[in-house]
This record gives C-alpha cells, structure tokens and sequence, in this order.
C-alpha cells in the first residue's frame, strides 16, 4: 500500500487544483492555469511510471466528470498523453525550478494542442472556447510561473509520502 500513496495524494492534490482552477482563477482573464496537468507533470517527477500513467487518465476523469459539456474521455485520454511525455521528458527538469517551469509550460502547450486536435477530431471544437489562440498562450505562460513556483513543494510532498525505503 505504500508505494501507491504518492498516487494517492498526487490524485488528490489534482482534485485540490481543479477546485482552484474553478473557483478562484475562473474569475481572472489575464491568469488562466491548468493546475491539473501541472500537478501530473510534476508527480512525473517523483512517481513511477506505471502510477504517473494512471494519475494522468484520472485526473483527466476528474476534469471530464466537472465539466458538463465535455465528451467524457477527451481530457483523460489528453493528459494521459501528456502523463506518457513527461515520463519520457523528465530529465530536462532536473536542472532547477526554472527549468521545471519552462518544461512544466512545453507539456501544457502540447496538452492544449492534443486537446484542441481531439476535441475537433470528435466534434468538440469549442471545447477550448472562442479564444483559442489567447488560450495558446495563456495557460502554458501561467503553467510556468506555477511550475517554477510549485514543483518544490509538491515534489518533496510526494517524496515524504514514500515512507522510509
């Protein structure tokens, strides 16, 4: 049971950021983050790879269960592709929290273009809303702020979930 408590609280701090994400920064225009990919690319960091996969398909559950109009399963298949590139990308984040945060924007960049491909491929083009271009670059800019902000302490909360080895 102990090795999958970091799954267990890395799941949980997705369902904590998708709360903030739509509560509190539903009501900024100019700061739109995607805390749920952030927290699956961060747990990248410290989770093995078999739970990583598996955090990204539930957070993208959490997220495609909120949100009413979306087809359930775009955003889990979503950030399981973004789950599986930060897995094989990992090591471009260990120079420091800087490069965390730009590594952390690169993967919200390419979960918003899968999200945008899939979503037209399957009908759901107005999935990412009217303003796709602003969304381009909003939610990777304000990714990587939070990356570089948060990636410490969600990393070494992950690690302390481990246990002694």
């Amino acid at each position: 049971m102990r090795s999958f408590r970091p799954g267990l609280i890395a799941l949980l701090l997705a369902l904590v950021g998708l709360v903030i994400q739509a509560t509190l920064f539903r009501r900024f225009d100019w700061l739109t983050p995607d805390l749920v990919v952030l927290v699956v690319c961060v747990a990248a960091l410290t989770l093995i790879p078999t739970i990583e996969l598996v955090l990204g398909f539930l957070a993208g559950v959490l997220v495609d269960v909120s949100i009413a109009s979306s087809v359930l399963g775009l955003r889990s298949f979503t950030y399981t592709v973004v789950a599986y590139l930060a897995i094989r990308s990992k090591e471009s984040a260990e120079s420091g929290f800087l490069a965390v945060g730009v590594w952390v924007a690169v993967l919200t960049l390419i979960s918003v273009v899968v999200l945008l491909v899939v979503g037209i491929t399957f009908g759901q083009s107005s999935e990412l809303g009217t303003q796709i271009t602003r969304r381009l670059l909003q939610v990777p800019l304000s990714n990587l702020v939070f990356g570089a902000l948060l990636a410490i302490p969600i990393t070494r909360l992950l690690q302390r979930s481990r246990g002694p080895m």
